[in-house]
């Protein structure tokens, strides 16, 4: 999370301060602030999005973006050919 979001963040989870959601978006540590009033419905529209999308690109992109986290860019670039079909691959 330092990496992505700096010194910041790993101040806040050292000193397990109270960040506001505002302040936590504007750090990039979570991606949209939404009402009280409101989370139920947001989070049933989004899992909605998920749920009802190109389910084997989700796959494919949680399985880049693990390979990313865990190895960097070398790694992903070793598993790309999940993305790319075999008839499109340059390689």
């Amino acid at each position: 999370m330092t990496t992505r979001c700096g010194t910041r963040a790993f101040e806040w989870a050292l000193t397990s301060e109270q960040v506001l959601a505002s302040i936590m978006a504007e750090a990039g540590i979570i991606n949209r602030v939404v009402p009280d009033g409101g989370l139920q419905a947001e989070a049933e529209s989004s899992t909605r999005k998920i749920t009802e999308g190109p389910t084997r690109a989700h796959a494919v992109h949680k399985a880049l973006l693990r390979a990313w986290a865990t190895g960097g860019i070398a790694a992903a670039e070793h598993r790309f050919d999940l993305a790319m079909p075999r008839a499109v691959q340059l390689r």
